[in-house]
C-alpha cells in the first residue's frame, strides 16, 4: 500500500499532483508517464510556478548527498522514477505497481507532443546553440502546432543578478506555461529550486534530453538503460 508523502508542494500547489513517497529522504512520485504528462500539464495551463524532475539512480544520490538540495527538491510537485532501479524500489517498498520508468526523454517529449495540442508555449532553456537550432527544427516538424516561445543556451557559469533577472523577465514575457531545463543533474535541479516562485511556470528537469532529441548524443543501448 502506497503512504502518502506530505511536502510543501503538496500542500500550496493550485493544481493536483501524484502522490509521493520517502525513497532514502526525498519524495518521488508514484506515477506512469500519462499520468506525469497530464500533471504537467494541467499546471502549465495555470501557469503554475512549481518544477517537475525525473531521477535517475545517479541523480537521486546526487541530492541524497547534499542535505541543502534535498530540502529543497523536496518542495518541487513532481519527481518522476527515470532510472529502472528507481521504479524497482517504489514497486518493492510501496507496492507502487509500476510497469516502466518515466523518463526525462520520453516525457520531454511526451508533454511536446501535448503541449502541441493543448496550445500551452513551451520555454527551451539550455544546452548549446547548436543543439537548441537541431532541436527546435525537430519538435516543430514533429509537432507543427508546437508553440516554442524562445530558445536559450546558457553560458557555461553561473549568471550574474543582471543576468538572472532579464532570463526570468524574458521567459515570464513569453507566457510559457513550460519551461524544459536541459542543463544535467543536479545543476537542474538547484536552478528550478532558485526560481520557483520566480518563473510563472513549469520548471521541467529532462537532463540530456535536449542533445538525445536532437541527435547531437546518443543514447545508451536499451539493455543499459535505468
Amino acid at each position: 500500500m502506497i503512504t502518502s508523502l506530505k511536502t510543501a508542494s503538496s500542500s500550496s500547489a493550485k493544481s493536483d499532483w501524484p502522490v509521493k513517497v520517502d525513497l532514502f529522504g526525498i519524495g518521488v512520485s508514484c506515477v506512469t508517464i500519462d499520468a506525469a504528462c497530464e500533471a504537467i500539464l494541467r499546471a502549465a495551463r495555470l501557469r503554475e510556478s512549481t518544477a517537475v524532475s525525473a531521477f535517475s539512480v545517479h541523480a537521486l544520490i546526487e541530492v541524497v548527498s547534499d542535505a541543502r538540495l534535498a530540502d529543497k527538491v523536496n518542495n518541487f510537485a513532481m519527481i518522476t522514477p527515470d532510472g529502472q532501479p528507481v521504479r524497482w524500489a517504489l514497486n518493492w517498498l510501496y507496492s507502487a505497481g509500476l510497469r516502466s520508468n518515466v523518463r526525462g526523454s520520453d516525457l520531454f517529449w511526451k508533454v511536446c507532443e501535448q503541449a502541441s495540442y493543448d496550445g500551452v508555449p513551451i520555454y527551451l532553456y539550455g544546452g548549446t546553440g547548436e543543439t537548441l537550432a537541431l532541436l527546435r527544427a525537430k519538435l516543430v516538424d514533429s509537432f507543427p502546432g508546437i508553440q516554442i516561445v524562445g530558445a536559450e543556451s546558457p553560458p557555461f557559469r553561473p549568471l550574474t543578478p543582471q543576468e538572472d533577472a532579464e532570463m526570468v523577465a524574458r521567459v515570464n514575457d513569453s507566457k510559457a506555461g513550460i519551461v524544459c531545463l536541459g542543463l544535467g543533474s543536479p545543476k537542474q535541479d538547484q536552478f528550478a529550486a532558485a526560481h520557483v516562485g520566480r518563473i510563472h511556470a513549469v520548471q521541467l528537469c529532462i537532463g540530456a534530453a535536449f542533445d538525445f532529441m536532437a541527435g547531437t548524443k546518443a543514447t545508451a543501448p536499451l539493455w543499459m538503460q535505468g
